[in-house]
C-alpha cells in the first residue's frame, strides 16, 4: 500500500547569537518509543541542522485528514545534541553537565507559532536531570518522605521509590520514558527525565497531538498545521579594551562610541598589566556577543574638545569571538578583556 505523508509540524531551534539565528549543528534523535510509534503508524521525520519537520501519513481520500492508524492521542520525544563546541561562551543560559533542557507543547498558548517554553528566551528554569540508570539513589533514611509524580498527568509513580538499608532509590525500570517531579514533604527537590536510552544529550523536545488540547488535531482528525519554536538568547558580558598607554598619552578626547555616536564605554583609566602601562576602557553596561554586529565601535579622539576636530583612531575595534573567555568577578560579574597592540 503507497501512503500518503503531508507536513503535521515542525520544530525550529533559534540563538541570538547566529546572524540568521539558525542553529546549525543540532542533532535530532527519535526516542526508541516515538521510532516505534512512527514505524507502526506512518509517520516520518525530517532533521535539518536546526528544524525538524514533522510528517504523518494521511488518508487516502483526504491529504488533511489522519490516517486511522494516527487517530488517537500520540506524543513523540525527541533526545537533541547541540554539537556547538563553545555553546557556554555564546549562551546566556550555561548547562551544566548533570542537566538538560526539556521543552513541550504541553500548557503552552495554541496559536500558530508556539515557543516550547514559558518565558521569551530559554531560562535556567527549562533545565531538569536526565536519569537513564535503572538504580537513581535519592538520599538517606533521615531524608525521606520522597515522591515522585508524573509530570504531566500528574499520576504518583511513588511506588518506584524502594529503602534499601539506608538508603532511598529510585526504579526507573517500571517507570514510562517522560518528565517527573521528584519532592519531599511539599518541597519540589528537582525534575527528572527519565530516559530509556544510553548516552548524553543536550535537550528533550516533547510533543503531544490531541483533539483536547493546543488546537493540534480537529474533532474530523484533520490538524493544525503548527511551527513550534525554541529560542536561546546570547551571552552578554561586560567588554574591556585594552591599549598601550605610551600610543594613547598625547590623545585628547578619547572615546569608544557605537554606529550611532553613543557613548558605551567609560572614558578610560590608566593600568598596569605585567608590568606595562595600559588604557583600560570598560562597557557601561553588558553586550550581547554576536556572530556578525551591524554596527561596531569606533575609537574616536578630540571628543567634546573645543577647537579641535574629532578623528577616528581605530575605525571598527576587534570583537570578542565565540572562542573568547570570560572572567568573573566576586559579584558575579562578567568581563571579556580584549588586548590591542598599536
Amino acid at each position: 500500500m503507497l501512503l500518503q505523508y503531508n507536513i503535521l509540524s515542525q520544530v525550529a531551534f533559534r540563538h541570538d547569537y547566529f546572524h540568521n539565528q539558525r542553529l546549525n549543528s543540532l542533532e535530532w534523535i527519535p526516542s526508541k518509543a516515538t521510532e516505534r510509534l512512527a514505524k507502526n503508524c506512518g509517520l516520518l521525520f525530517k532533521p535539518a541542522k536546526d528544524t525538524l519537520k514533522i510528517l504523518a501519513s494521511t488518508d487516502a481520500d483526504n491529504n488533511n485528514q489522519l490516517s486511522d492508524w494516527l487517530r488517537e492521542d500520540f506524543s513523540l520525544t525527541f533526545l537533541i545534541r547541540f554539537n556547538e563546541p563553545f555553546w557556554s561562551n555564546i549562551s546566556e543560559v550555561s548547562k551544566p553537565n548533570n542537566k538538560c533542557f526539556y521543552f513541550t507543547n504541553i500548557d503552552k498558548d495554541a496559536t500558530s507559532e508556539v515557543l516550547l517554553h514559558q518565558n521569551e528566551l530559554v531560562t535556567s528554569e527549562d533545565l531538569v536531570e536526565p536519569v537513564n540508570q535503572l538504580i537513581y539513589t535519592l538520599g538517606t533514611a533521615e531524608s525521606g518522605d520522597f515522591k515522585i509524580v508524573q509530570g504531566i498527568n500528574g499520576e504518583d509513580c511513588s511506588s518506584a521509590i524502594k529503602q534499601i538499608d539506608n538508603q532511598y532509590i529510585l526504579d526507573t525500570k517500571p517507570l514510562d520514558e517522560g518528565i517527573y517531579n521528584l519532592t519531599q514533604g511539599e518541597t519540589l527537590i528537582k525534575k527528572l527525565f527519565i530516559s530509556k536510552q544510553a548516552g548524553q544529550f543536550d535537550a528533550v523536545c516533547h510533543l503531544a497531538f490531541s483533539k483536547d488540547f493546543g488546537d493540534t488535531i480537529n474533532a474530523d482528525w484533520t490538524w493544525n498545521f503548527k511551527s513550534f519554536k525554541v529560542q536561546f538568547g546570547t551571552k552578554a558580558t561586560y567588554w574591556r579594551y585594552f591599549l598601550p598607554y605610551e600610543k594613547m598619552e598625547d590623545l585628547e578626547g578619547i572615546q569608544i562610541i557605537n554606529g550611532i555616536k553613543d557613548q558605551v564605554f567609560n572614558t578610560g583609566e590608566k593600568v598596569a598589566i605585567q608590568e606595562r602601562d595600559m588604557i583600560q576602557f570598560t562597557s557601561l553596561s553588558p553586550i550581547k556577543l554576536e556572530e556578525k554586529r551591524e554596527r561596531g565601535f569606533q575609537l574616536r579622539k578630540n571628543m567634546g574638545v573645543q577647537n579641535k576636530s574629532e578623528g577616528v583612531v581605530i575605525s571598527r575595534l576587534p570583537e570578542p569571538e565565540k572562542t573568547s573567555l570570560y572572567r568573573v568577578d566576586e559579584q558575579g560579574n562578567k568581563y571579556t578583556e580584549i588586548y590591542i597592540n598599536l
